[in-house]
């Protein structure tokens, strides 16, 4: 009788493995479908959309998703909508972020895209002083920290504006960060204000010439 039953659960668990095992894999594709996608998009942001694109991303929705696929698929989202030219996204990104956080609610990036989608400042501050709390030298909140900041100068107090100043000087140092810091200063609203600071400590970047 015993042997009949490890017989009995050892067949269980290899038809449950043969079920998910396959499962498992096509989420990995389509995760990673996903990320090689979102890098193309970051180096040809005025690329025409795939006519699988959509597609992709409902494929990507219907998986067993991660924090970090929730994050990419959001992301996708909204290069699908500007390269659409669409005033509204496929997705309750909020909504979709909010579930990252149940899932990893530690992670600090999932906080950074919830604080640019913020409408109020209250929300907004919130979810930056998440992104700090959960990563502090992360360079997602670092950059977020940098911009929110720089844009509110006036307003930020010196212990602020000296934090901010540091981290901007200092991720600029970094090489495997310029891209990302160079796409922050491109499309932020104080960046005369950044290229004055970094052109102040002798550092070139290609956003500010």
């Amino acid at each position: 009788m015993k042997l009949y039953f490890v017989s009995v659960t050892a067949l269980f668990f290899a038809l449950l493995l043969a079920v998910l095992a396959p499962l498992s894999l096509e989420d990995a594709l389509t995760a990673n479908a996903i990320t090689t996608r979102l890098d193309s998009f970051s180096q040809h942001p005025n690329q025409p959309l795939r006519k699988n694109d959509e597609q992709l991303m409902e494929a990507a929705l219907a998986s067993s998703a991660t924090a970090h696929q929730l994050n990419s698929i959001v992301l996708f989202d909204q290069w699908m909508s500007y390269l659409e030219k669409k005033d509204e996204s496929y997705l309750d990104s909020q909504s979709v972020l909010q579930t990252s956080t149940h899932i990893r609610p530690t992670w600090s990036n999932t906080y950074v895209e919830l604080a640019k989608l913020s409408e109020s400042k209250r929300e907004r501050d919130r979810y930056i002083h998440l992104a700090s709390l959960f990563g502090p030298y992360a360079p997602s909140s670092r950059l977020l920290m940098i911009e929110y900041t720089f844009t509110r100068w006036e307003k930020a107090d010196l212990d602020e504006q000296v934090l901010a100043s540091k981290h901007l000087v200092s991720l600029a140092r970094i090489w495997r960060h310029r891209e990302a810091l160079e796409t922050m200063i491109s499309y932020s609203s104080a960046k005369q204000r950044m290229c004055n600071l970094l052109a102040f400590n002798t550092i070139r970047v290609k956003a500010c010439v």
